[in-house]
């Protein structure tokens, strides 16, 4: 993760020993580049934060009898970190496959984007709502299993967040895609723009003005009726809170 640049990639490489590592070269050409980054995601059917997908977080790779490696790998936007303020985030799950270790963004995609989740799986827009995906083969049955963690940060019924674990198995048969994110109802906290942290956890939109530390919340101009505007970025008149 390039912190400065807010983007993401994820690569491969091979050693021998644990200790000397390689990304060229060997059984299927390791291509000395990324394998997914933000060209991968950018055109995925999610309503992506301002600077679109960032690229990928966690991953899990199968490769099949046909020969093609399958990876069902996480995407963001906004930075990779857990941004777990009602609508600060999307954390979706996209499928790719290659039969070689192609560099980004040559991986063919999946017919429905994301495979998991964004705003048309009922994913919270809440980051990391999906984490640590796996896929697992069992060699016995020639079965395939898939599995990943929904995370609740904000859940109607229950005080605290938590996660659950769901396990899939593979069947023949086209399903309507993307898959549900299948955790409980969820709901969002009232918007309280008291003080900086309780706006930025509360408040859909919120921004900070890197100029002078004002904040705002345009969701509920209630709360904040100064007309302080931020230097660059219009359209936040009326929408200050405090600083």
């Amino acid at each position: 993760y390039d912190y400065p640049r807010r983007k993401a990639a994820r690569g491969v490489a091979r050693t021998a020993d644990f200790v000397t590592w390689e990304v060229t070269g060997g059984a299927g050409e390791l291509p000395g580049d990324v394998i997914f980054s933000a060209a991968d995601c950018a055109n995925w059917n999610v309503t992506w934060a301002a600077g679109g997908c960032i690229g990928s977080g966690e991953a899990s790779i199968l490769r099949g009898p046909s020969g093609y490696m399958y990876e069902v790998i996480e995407a963001a936007d906004s930075v990779l970190t857990c941004e777990t303020g009602w609508g600060s985030q999307w954390w979706p799950l996209g499928l790719v496959r290659s039969k070689t270790w192609a560099a980004s963004p040559q991986w063919e995609q999946m017919h429905a984007t994301p495979f998991v989740g964004g705003p048309f799986g009922g994913e919270p827009n809440v980051g990391c709502s999906i984490q640590y995906n796996s896929l697992h083969l069992d060699t016995d049955t020639n079965t395939t299993y898939f599995a990943f963690w929904d995370v609740s940060f904000h859940p109607v019924n229950k005080s605290s967040p938590f996660s659950t674990w769901h396990l899939y198995e593979l069947v023949w048969g086209e399903q309507v895609l993307p898959m549900q994110w299948p955790g409980p109802p969820q709901q969002g906290p009232s918007i309280n723009c008291s003080t900086v942290d309780s706006c930025k956890a509360s408040c859909p939109g919120f921004v900070q003005c890197p100029s002078d530390g004002w904040y705002y919340c345009c969701a509920d101009p209630g709360q904040c009726k100064q007309e302080h505007t931020c230097s660059g970025t219009p359209g936040l008149l009326y929408c200050a809170c405090g600083h």
